[in-house]
C-alpha cells in the first residue's frame, strides 16, 4: 500500500513540475523592451488601429500586438532586434448597395498608405522605448 501512494506522491510531483515549466512562455530568455510612441497617417494621429511588433529572427521574443489609440500606443515586451513592424486601420466606409437578400453590407476602408501595408522592417535597440511612425505625407488641400 505503501508503494502505490509513493508512486502516486512521485507522479503527482512530476506532473506539477512539467505544469509548472510548461507554464512559462519562453520570452524571459530574450531581451524584450517597453516600446511607447506616436502612429501618425498623412499628418494626422491615427484614431484607432492595431499595431503588430513581428520578430525577424529565430532567436528573439514573441510576436507583440497592441492597440493605437488616439495615435497613440504602448507596447510591452517588444523583442530587441530586427523586426517588422505592421499596421491595421480598417474602418466602415460606405454604404453598398442591397443585393436582395436583406442584409446590410458596408465597404471595409484600410487608413493604412498602400506602401506601409506589408509592414516596416526596423531595428530595435536594447533599452530603446520610444518610436514614432508617420505613415504618408501630409497632403494639403488646394481649395
Amino acid at each position: 500500500m505503501h508503494g502505490f501512494r509513493n508512486r502516486q506522491i512521485v507522479g503527482c510531483s512530476l506532473i506539477g513540475w512539467i505544469l509548472l515549466l510548461g507554464c512559462t512562455d519562453g520570452t524571459a530568455q530574450y531581451p524584450t523592451t517597453l516600446l511607447v510612441g506616436k502612429v501618425t497617417v498623412k499628418g494626422l494621429p491615427l484614431k484607432e488601429g492595431v499595431i503588430v511588433f513581428t520578430p525577424l529572427e529565430q532567436e528573439q521574443a514573441a510576436e507583440v500586438w497592441t492597440a493605437v489609440v488616439d495615435g497613440r500606443y504602448r507596447a510591452p515586451g517588444v523583442p530587441v532586434g530586427p523586426v517588422l513592424v505592421s499596421f491595421s486601420a480598417i474602418i466602415q466606409g460606405e454604404q453598398l448597395p442591397d443585393q436582395g437578400d436583406g442584409m446590410v453590407r458596408y465597404r471595409k476602408e484600410n487608413l493604412i498608405p498602400e506602401e506601409y501595408r506589408k509592414g516596416v522592417k526596423i531595428q530595435i535597440k536594447p533599452g530603446e522605448t520610444t518610436r514614432d511612425f508617420v505613415l504618408g505625407k501630409f497632403e494639403f488641400d488646394d481649395e
